[in-house]
């Protein structure tokens, strides 16, 4: 079996967020066009010239005309490697197979000069019709464009241009292709390329893009700084990004990640440059206390602070010994890790400060403007957890922080249960559903030895939606149900989210009965080897987890199928 994508996963690729609904073509299909290219390479290197290209449709007896020759190569393309041509329009860049990837910039490029040779207004204009079975004598034009490009999502997502710009600039910086230079020329011509288009949607952050879409410019910024472009522009770049990820309305992945990245950068960026001596301490105290409170960055905060080559990073001094020292997380730092504003859903480093729920002592809160746009959800919680006696108060904080406690049960288990190593799409079709007891054998204070899991059990979701219907807001019947769960599971290129039925049973009655979503990186499950044992690890010592029964209905852990090709089995 091929292990495709840096990740090396033996799950099939993904599609990018801005293709969803498009299948991708199968990997044989893409794989037998590379040999196509490979088989006949002076005839295609020929063709792959404009002058080759305008010799061929004279030889053919096709008709040039005035279409742009950029977009005339791409519709003779689709003739020879339509799979190949299609797959590198559509999926996500980091899971294209390595032996591929030149194929893949090869075709980014042709995207780009399509864009760039043609002006905006004649982009649609010029290639109406269907980009399939083209026939090439008596309709060579009659595509379509949407189809080739896609279609722009809203102002905001900028022109397709700035998506093929962005796959062959990540190829280039890839560890694979390690084109710094050429990466970054890619990413600053990106930048320009959004201004205009700014500029073209009279958007209001005009003048300002890096609010309007923060995470370009600071992977821009990244590049510059990996590049050792050291420089005043630099400095201006990264002090920009921090106001816009601070600014930022829409949910970023690894957006603490990314501001550790940016204030790090910019001390070694003032070192190098000699000024603000003030603002340096500043970001390096700042930054060496979220890295001592952040150890899971480790690896890729190593990239940015050893550049071949360099001189050192000021940030190095000033890290403890023990934080290059692989440690556990303690429970406390574990908790802490998952504490985010229970409305905006941002969390530290990125807000200042969480401050904790008066009422409930549960929910954090980023600020008094979210704790009151979240009064209407949280006030029944709240009201409940203030009526209750203190022991049962105790003892439901304790259940409410093993839940948010980084162990086996909260993270293997669940990925193993639903067999998503095997096939993914499960996250969508299935639901956890667990029962939590209190341990009366515990023998340390350690909440993770408080409770174990009696029950745990796989089942499908649509059976399920009688007991989950209830427990739902705005979901006064089960088709309601229903169409809030399919959005509360809606994946994305980068996470997979899963839904466990969980409750807690106290003194042999449930006292707590809740839905609850676990989300996890898609890369962390494609680097996995499902593990059919893991449900003899889930409480340590203690016996394995029996299977709940469920309203009569069968478990379905065992349901899915080894056999089917993964090409069916896609996210």
């Amino acid at each position: 079996m091929n292990i495709l994508g840096p990740t090396r996963s033996t799950l099939p690729p993904r599609a990018s967020h801005r293709y969803t609904g498009e299948q991708l073509p199968s990997l044989k299909d893409v794989k037998h066009d590379v040999e196509t290219l490979k088989r006949w390479p002076d005839f295609f290197s020929w063709l792959d010239t404009d002058e080759g290209l305008q010799n061929f449709l004279v030889e053919m007896d096709y008709e040039l005309k005035d279409h742009p020759i950029a977009l005339t190569q791409l519709v003779i393309w689709s003739m020879f490697v339509p799979s190949l041509l299609k797959f590198c329009r559509s999926v996500l860049a980091e899971d294209v197979p390595e032996e591929i990837l030149q194929e893949y910039m090869w075709i980014q490029r042709k995207n780009i000069r399509c864009f760039t040779d043609m002006p905006q207004d004649e982009q649609i204009s010029k290639v109406p019709g269907e980009f399939a079975d083209v026939n090439i004598e008596y309709n060579i034009y009659q595509v379509r464009l949407v189809n080739i490009f896609g279609s722009h999502s809203n102002a905001n997502d900028g022109p397709k241009l700035l998506y093929f710009r962005q796959n062959l600039a990540d190829c280039l910086l890839s560890p694979q292709i390690n084109q710094m230079e050429d990466g970054v020329a890619e990413y600053a011509t990106m930048v320009e390329e959004y201004k205009s288009h700014l500029h073209t949607v009279d958007s209001p952050n005009e003048q300002t893009p890096w609010l309007e879409r923060p995470m370009l410019f600071t992977r821009y910024a990244e590049a510059r700084v990996l590049c050792n472009f050291l420089d005043h522009e630099t400095k201006l770049l990264l002090e920009r990004c921090l106001e816009g990820m601070t600014k930022a309305k829409e949910k970023i992945n690894d957006l603490p990640l990314h501001f550790i990245l940016t204030r790090m950068s910019l001390v070694l960026v003032l070192h190098v440059l000699d000024v603000e001596p003030e603002k340096q301490k500043a970001h390096t105290d700042w930054t060496v206390y979220h890295l001592h409170k952040r150890p899971q960055f480790k690896e890729r905060v190593l990239e940015f602070l050893f550049r071949s080559g360099q001189l050192s990073h000021p940030v190095l001094a000033e890290l403890p010994a023990d934080w290059y020292q692989d440690k556990p997380y303690t429970e406390k730092e574990a908790r802490s890790q998952e504490r985010r504003c229970a409305h905006c859903e941002r969390e530290r480093p990125v807000v200042q400060k969480l401050k904790v729920c008066t009422t409930c002592k549960l929910e954090y809160y980023c600020s008094e403007e979210c704790k009151n746009a979240d009064r209407p959800r949280h006030h029944t919680q709240a009201y409940i957890r203030s009526h209750v006696s203190a022991d049962v108060l105790k003892q439901l904080d304790t259940a409410s922080k093993w839940e948010m406690t980084n162990g086996n049960f909260n993270s293997t288990a669940v990925i193993h249960a639903l067999a998503l190593p095997l096939d993914i799409s499960r996250a969508r079709t299935h639901i956890v559903v667990r029962t939590l007891v209190p341990d009366t054998r515990a023998r340390t204070r350690t909440v993770r030895d408080k409770l174990h899991v009696s029950e745990l059990g796989v089942f499908k979701i649509e059976d399920a939606l009688p007991l989950i219907q209830p427990l739902l807001r705005d979901a006064p019947n089960v088709e309601e149900a229903r169409s809030i769960v399919s959005q509360m599971l809606l994946q994305d290129p980068d996470n997979v989210r899963v839904l466990c039925l969980s409750r807690t049973r106290l003194q042999d009655q449930t006292c707590t009965l809740g839905v609850k979503i676990f989300t996890f990186p898609q890369t962390q499950i494609r680097r996995m080897v499902h593990d059919p044992t893991w449900r003899d690890k889930v409480n340590g010592d203690r016996p394995p987890p029996e299977i709940p029964i469920l309203r009569g209905v069968a478990d379905s852990e065992f349901d899915y199928d080894l056999v089917a090709p993964l090409t069916l089995r896609n996210a």
